[in-house]
């Protein structure tokens, strides 16, 4: 279905079990469109979506692309109201989107976007393998890449996280010490013993999962590494004051998850939240095989956090953890409170720490 200039579309459709292809806009956000959106979010809810030609927040204005959405500039703001991202095809984040609200404020990210659904609610609800809701087109989400020169982090700090997509592909950059995480980084701010975070992330992928390290580091600095997860490199502060972290961490994939440290000093991964404290269930309810690898250099280590109660129920597969060992602990009242380090993990249909 096309349209020269403007299409509205309000009526129904028998596709026969296809899609509805409305001719999308691509969306590229700097500066000044990240300021317009800020605002707006100060009394609104605000959609950036492929389907609409809106020049403030981005829009190309050219119904003939492929309907990608690519955030330049970072989005950073303090709002009750839910911020939502539609993109038929990709969602490049090239800069940090954070909402640092103390009482809420989703932030909603779908790529591969039916052109239609827009209920939170339909989209929680969707089986991985079968949904046709997002992931079309391959529709990906990218947070990061190797040759990031930004450091990027996406979250709301007490709301909820949403990501939506067939591939989550977090990367950070062998160029310059610049991270990619899903969730909030912290390094500052906030009294001994406060809790900064309990907004829950939550992964829907029709495809896989990959969040893979970079090569750059130093003592005591910021390093690019990757999390899934709120907390962050704290070497970069030289501070270690124990604030908490907490809210659930969920993946669900039709494919497979790797999370791979770097080849860099403090190029980490981690999948889970991280800080003096870590509360938290972090729950991967489907996936194929999981491997979680060290990198090749000083504390480019790969980091689980999971406590003993949790048992996802997965299908019987192997969860791989080759390389270096991996320290897999948390302080949670379900946690133990001493690091555990091991090579491997059995996974029995059940997920726990050696």
């Amino acid at each position: 279905m096309s349209g020269k200039q403007n299409l509205n579309y309000a009526g129904t459709v028998d596709t026969g079990g296809g899609h509805l292809l409305l001719d999308p806009f691509s969306y590229i956000i700097d500066a000044a469109q990240a300021l317009h959106i800020v605002n707006a979010l100060t009394g609104n809810d605000v959609t950036i979506q492929t389907s609409a030609d809106d020049p403030d927040q981005g829009s190309s204005g050219n119904n003939t692309d492929p309907g990608d959405i690519a955030v330049n500039a970072a989005i950073l703001y303090d709002s009750t109201h839910d911020l939502t991202f539609l993109a038929h095809r990709h969602i490049n984040f090239n800069a940090s989107v954070q909402n640092g609200h103390a009482t809420g404020g989703d932030v909603n990210v779908v790529a591969g976007w039916d052109g239609v659904t827009t209920d939170p609610a339909a989209f929680a609800a969707a089986d991985v393998t079968t949904t046709t809701l997002f992931g079309n087109n391959s529709g990906s989400v990218f947070i990061g890449s190797d040759s990031a020169i930004s450091v990027v982090a996406v979250e709301a700090v007490q709301g909820t996280t949403n990501v939506l997509a067939h591939d989550l592909v977090l990367r950070s950059s062998d160029s310059n010490k610049a991270y990619a995480q899903l969730g909030f980084h912290h390094v500052s701010g906030g009294t001994a013993g406060s809790t900064i975070t309990s907004g829950n992330i939550n992964v829907l992928a029709t495809g896989s999962v990959s969040a893979v390290a970079g090569s750059q580091g130093a003592f005591h600095d910021v390093s690019s590494y990757v999390q899934i997860g709120h907390g962050g490199n704290r070497d970069e502060s030289q501070i270690y004051t124990p604030w908490n972290y907490t809210g659930d961490v969920v993946l669900a994939t039709n494919e497979d998850i790797l999370i791979q440290g770097g080849r860099g000093y403090s190029t980490y991964a981690q999948l889970g939240n991280g800080g003096f404290s870590a509360d938290g269930s972090h729950t991967i309810t489907m996936a194929n095989d999981v491997t979680i690898q060290a990198g090749s250099s000083d504390y480019s280590y790969r980091t689980l956090r999971l406590c003993s109660t949790e048992t996802p129920g997965l299908p019987s597969r192997a969860l791989s953890s080759p390389g270096h060992p991996s320290c897999c602990y948390g302080r949670g009242p379900n946690c133990q409170t001493t690091p555990r380090c091991s090579r491997s993990f059995a996974w029995p249909g059940t997920l726990s720490k050696p």
